[in-house]
């Protein structure tokens, strides 16, 4: 698993998100609820759509990682 991946995630990453080197600097997190039931969000972000997400946590608790968290 690469560095920077919750362990407990299935790791799919966001290839065009993932390849971003701005210069961001985070300072907090901002937790939402997706308006959804779907199994995964990862067929959502594109780049055409250019929105991505850190994580989704379903329901059930199992979770998928699509940007690296450092």
């Amino acid at each position: 698993m690469p560095k920077h991946v919750y362990p407990d995630a299935e790791w799919l990453p966001v290839e065009w998100a993932n390849a971003r080197d701005d210069d961001t600097n985070p300072t907090c997190a901002v937790l939402h609820v997706a308006a959804s039931e779907a199994v995964s969000l990862r067929g959502y972000f594109t780049s055409s759509r250019l929105a991505c997400s850190h994580m989704y946590v379903r329901r059930d608790g199992s979770s998928e990682q699509y940007i690296r968290a450092d």
